[in-house]
């Protein structure tokens, strides 16, 4: 994935492997322009630049990943029904909600596809 390039890309960058950006962008195959962007501080990694616009903070979607596991472990069924009410009780616990005070099914799909690893090596 080009993110974990780019990421490997910043760390050559930084330890001195490379002299320039232009060097490390064609060894890593990583756009440049992006790269550029990103060492001089002025384009965030994929996973933090939309961060504001996430309904969960990672932290809490680390907490629902552990949940879902725990209830996972105790053999009990894991589902939509289970995990909607649970996000909800998330955010009203920080004093957000939602539009429909409800999650949809679209994201809950992503945050199963988003997360999916995780949930599976429990």
């Amino acid at each position: 994935e080009t993110e974990a390039r780019m990421e490997e890309a910043m760390e050559a960058m930084e330890s001195g492997r490379y002299k320039n950006i232009s060097q490390a962008a064609r060894a890593f195959n990583v756009p440049y322009p992006t790269f550029r962007r990103r060492v001089q501080g002025t384009a965030l990694p994929k996973k933090l630049a939309h961060i504001n616009q996430q309904l969960l903070t990672p932290a809490e979607e680390r907490t629902l990943v552990d949940w879902m596991r725990y209830l996972a472990l105790s053999a009990r069924p894991i589902n939509k029904r289970t995990i909607r009410p649970k996000v909800v009780e998330i955010l009203r616990a920080k004093g957000r909600t939602t539009k429909q005070n409800t999650v949809s099914r679209m994201w809950i799909h992503n945050f199963y596809e988003k997360h999916c690893a995780d949930l599976k090596t429990g």
